[in-house]
C-alpha cells in the first residue's frame, strides 16, 4: 500500500514542480534562461527517466550526474551565501536589541 501511494504523491509533486517551475522560470533574460536549464536537467535527472534516456553515455556523463553535480556545488554555494547573510542579520538584530537601539519587542509604550 505505501508504495502505490508514494508513487502517487511523487507523481503529483512532479506535476506541482514542472506547473511551478513554468510559471517562475520564464526566459526573458540570460540568467533566467541558465536558471531554466539547470532546473530541467536537475528535474530530469532525479528520475530514472534521465538514465534511461542517457543510458548510451558513459557513467559520470549521465543526466544523474550532472544533476547531483548541480546539487553538490552551485547550489551549495548559493545555501552558504544565504546562511552567512542570515548570519549577519541575526548579529546585526542582536546587537540592535542588546544595546537598546531597537525597542519593538518591548513595545512602544505610548
Amino acid at each position: 500500500m505505501f508504495i502505490p501511494l508514494s508513487a502517487t504523491m511523487f507523481s503529483i509533486l512532479a506535476f506541482f514542480v514542472a506547473s511551478a517551475s513554468y510559471r517562475a522560470f520564464r526566459a526573458r533574460n540570460f540568467e533566467a534562461t541558465l536558471l531554466l536549464i539547470a532546473a530541467f536537467f536537475v528535474m530530469i535527472g532525479r528520475v530514472p527517466v534521465g538514465d534511461i534516456i542517457t543510458e548510451f553515455m558513459p557513467v559520470g556523463y549521465r543526466l544523474s550526474d550532472l544533476a547531483n553535480w548541480i546539487m553538490d556545488f552551485p547550489q551549495t554555494a548559493g545555501q552558504r551565501a544565504i546562511m552567512i547573510g542570515i548570519g549577519l542579520g541575526v548579529v546585526s538584530t542582536s546587537l540592535r536589541v542588546i544595546l537598546g537601539i531597537e525597542r519593538a519587542h518591548i513595545g512602544s509604550g505610548e
